[in-house]
C-alpha cells in the first residue's frame, strides 16, 4: 500500500511538471509589457507621442469676426454670428504620419472645417479634436499643415482661447504639447499665449457688422 501511494505521488509530480513545460516562461511574460502595449493599439509609439508633444509648433489664427456668412473651404455658415480661423501644425524635424489625436478646449463650438490633411471635430461642450486625414503623410520641416474652419460665436480676447492642448494615441499616455503652454512676458510679467497669432485689425475683428463704429 505504501509503495502504491509513493508511485501515485510521483506520477502527480511528473504530470504537474509536464503541464508547466507546455508554457515555459509564462509568469515572466505576464509580468512584462507586451510589444503592442508599448507601441499602442494604433501602431504609434509612446516615444512618437513624446516627440510630437515636444517638437510640434501649434499656431491658432483668428482671421475675422463676422455678423454672418463666415466662409472656409468653400462653405458658409449663413445668418449667424461667427468667426473664421485657421490652425497650423509645424515641426522642425521630419515626423512620419501616425494615428494620433490632438485635443483642445474651445468655448465656442465648431461650425465646419475644411482640410485635405487634417480633420477637426467638435466632441462635446468645449472639447474639440484634430486628427490626421487620409491624405496626411507626416510632417516636413518648414511646411505647415493647416485646417481652415468656422466657429459659432465671437472671440474678442486671447483669454477666451484655452492653453494646454494634448496629444494622445490609443493605448498610450497623453502628453501636453509644449508650444501650447502659457508663458510669461519678460517685460510686463503678464501671462501670454505664444501659439495665438496677434489679432487682426479693428475693421475685421472688433466690428460685427458695417454699422459698428
Amino acid at each position: 500500500m505504501k509503495k502504491t501511494t509513493e508511485i501515485l505521488a510521483l506520477t502527480a509530480v511528473l504530470a504537474l511538471a509536464a503541464c508547466g513545460s507546455e508554457n515555459p516562461g509564462a509568469s515572466t511574460a505576464s509580468a512584462l509589457p507586451s510589444a503592442q502595449a508599448m507601441a499602442g493599439t494604433s501602431g504609434t509609439s509612446q516615444a512618437g507621442i513624446d516627440s510630437l508633444a515636444g517638437s510640434l509648433k501649434v499656431t491658432y489664427r483668428v482671421i475675422a469676426n463676422r455678423a454672418a456668412n463666415c466662409e472656409a473651404a468653400g462653405q458658409s455658415v449663413g445668418a449667424s454670428a461667427c468667426y473664421e480661423a485657421q490652425i497650423a501644425l509645424e515641426t522642425d524635424e521630419p515626423i512620419e504620419g501616425g494615428e494620433w489625436e490632438i485635443y483642445f478646449s474651445q468655448p465656442d463650438p465648431l461650425a465646419f472645417a475644411g482640410s485635405e490633411k487634417l480633420t477637426l471635430e467638435h466632441i462635446n461642450g468645449d472639447l474639440h479634436v484634430l486628427r490626421p486625414a487620409a491624405e496626411f503623410d507626416g510632417f516636413t520641416p518648414g511646411e505647415p499643415v493647416t485646417v481652415d474652419f468656422v466657429v459659432y460665436g465671437q472671440v474678442l480676447s486671447e483669454a477666451k482661447l484655452m492653453p494646454n492642448w494634448y496629444v494622445v494615441a490609443d493605448g498610450l499616455e497623453a502628453r501636453t504639447i509644449d508650444s501650447t503652454r502659457m508663458a510669461i512676458d519678460r517685460e510686463t510679467g503678464l501671462p501670454v499665449r505664444p501659439w495665438i497669432v496677434e489679432f487682426p485689425l479693428e475693421e475685421t475683428h472688433y466690428r460685427k457688422g458695417p454699422g459698428d463704429d
